[in-house]
């Protein structure tokens, strides 16, 4: 997973990446860093050299794991990143070379390039900057104040960015049915009802993620839409297919660090093709960083939702969740606590809360380390404690549920923003009411494209 941070990427125009490589490629070797070199590099500076990246990723890597603390290392290392278009770990190890020699200009150049390829404009500039105070050749500099003037002259205000997620999936309990075939009705006629048992299937997804945001002039003030797009389509269990919409859009403030997005949010879901769910509200979303590169992250959400299969139905939710973001050298722990409560009437003037009513506590954590040839892994916990509001009449007592979600997984970088991901979900979900405890375990294979 990238790690997170309070910049966002931008789409710089091409010329300014073209002009810097020219520059680079008038500046000398396009690989090889001046002094002397190490011998340990010779193998991972040839597979760099023949546009092997992945693979030169995967020697500096080993390298790196061994001598920390060498700048040639975190300096090839950053090349090999920067060839596989990872230019955050790219601009990562360029820092790092920094802080071990800070008179490797070559590292400040490939470090500007880095951050000029994430967006950061201004940043990138800077180091270029930095750059020049060095007294470089003159056909050097000379690029170098071409660059800088086209970044000043970009006036860059609107900024992409996206997810694309394309995935098979195997679910051994589609439609979460109970554990036990006889569920115990008391508030019937009859002491129990039969249901059916477990039906597994697989499924076809897709997620797109897409992000714009627009500054205004150049002021922090700027603002922010979101669109998300998910569809699930069984091969078998047709009734349960899903297509979900969601698009956020409000004004944004973006400091060097803090964010605050204020938006308004319309959802609409579809089952099996025919409407389901219509909903609207607002978010209040804040980013804050701490210290290094933690942050703390927090949102409120208010929704007013309608079910169009039920007309009468309608119900209020308010969302409200916060939690710490830890990144330390490979490692992101990523932390949450949140509170749901929601409000559903009976429509027609009621005032009366129904059966589904209820307010939830939950909290989740996950951990993801980066390992060795471009791979990391992960886990996660979710907690969900859910305590309905009023008795169900059927079964004469209160529900109150808890679910447990356990999630491990793993995920392999390729060239251009793709990424293979590998992960399992184990849901064991257990009620107070029978009809409502179950297990699934969901196994999902997909392939990812950021951009």
């Amino acid at each position: 997973m990238k790690q997170m941070r309070l910049h966002f990427s931008l789409r710089v125009v091409p010329v300014m990446v073209l002009t810097v490589a020219v520059w680079l490629c008038c500046a000398g070797n396009s690989v090889r860093a001046a002094g002397g070199l190490d011998e340990r590099l010779k193998p991972g500076i040839a597979l760099l050299e023949q546009g092997k990246f992945a693979d030169a990723y995967a020697t500096f890597s080993a390298l790196f794991e061994q001598d920390p603390g060498s700048a040639q290392v975190n300096f090839y290392l950053g090349l090999a990143a920067y060839g596989l278009g990872d230019y955050e770990n790219a601009s990562l190890a360029f820092e790092r070379t920094l802080m071990i020699d800070p008179n490797m200009q070559r590292a400040r150049v490939e470090l500007a390039r880095s951050y000029l390829k994430l967006g950061v404009a201004q940043t990138a500039k800077s180091y270029f900057e930095d750059a020049l105070k060095a007294r470089p050749p003159e056909n050097v500099e000379r690029n170098i104040e071409r660059v800088i003037a086209q970044i000043d002259a970009s006036g860059k205000r609107n900024f992409f960015s996206g997810s694309l997620s394309l995935g098979i999936n195997y679910d051994t309990n589609v439609a979460a049915s109970p554990n036990s075939s006889q569920i115990t009705t008391p508030g019937l006629l009859v002491p129990s009802v039969r249901v059916d048992g477990e039906d597994a299937d697989f499924f076809e997804s897709s997620l797109l993620q897409a992000e714009h945001r627009y500054r205004i002039n150049d002021s922090e003030l700027g603002w922010r839409s979101a669109l998300t797009l998910y569809n699930a389509s069984y091969f078998h269990e047709h009734d349960q297919n899903l297509e979900y919409v969601r698009l956020a859009t409000g004004p944004s403030l973006v400091q060097s660090r803090r964010l605050i997005d204020v938006m308004l949010v319309g959802e609409y879901l579809t089952k099996e093709s025919d409407s389901y769910l219509n909903a609207f509200g607002g978010q209040l979303r804040l980013a804050q960083a701490l210290w290094g590169r933690h942050i703390l992250a927090a949102d409120i959400t208010a929704m007013s939702k309608e079910y169009d299969q039920a007309p009468d139905r309608k119900a209020y939710n308010l969302g409200l969740s916060a939690g710490p973001v830890f990144v330390w050298g490979k490692n992101q722990l990523v932390t949450r606590v949140g509170l749901d409560m929601e409000d559903a009437r009976d429509g027609e003037g009621g005032v009366e809360e129904d059966e589904l009513s209820y307010t939830r506590y939950w909290t989740q954590i996950r951990y993801e380390r980066e390992l060795p040839f471009g791979i990391a892994a992960y886990a996660g916990y979710r907690f969900q404690y859910v305590d309905y509001k009023s008795d169900y009449a059927v079964f004469a007592e209160d529900r109150q549920d808890e679910i447990h979600d356990v999630l491990v997984g793993v995920r392999k970088k390729l060239p251009h923003g793709l990424a293979v991901d590998l992960n399992n979900t184990y849901t064991e979900a257990r009620s107070e009411i029978d009809l409502y405890e179950y297990n699934r375990n969901l196994t999902s294979l997909s392939l990812q494209w950021s951009f």
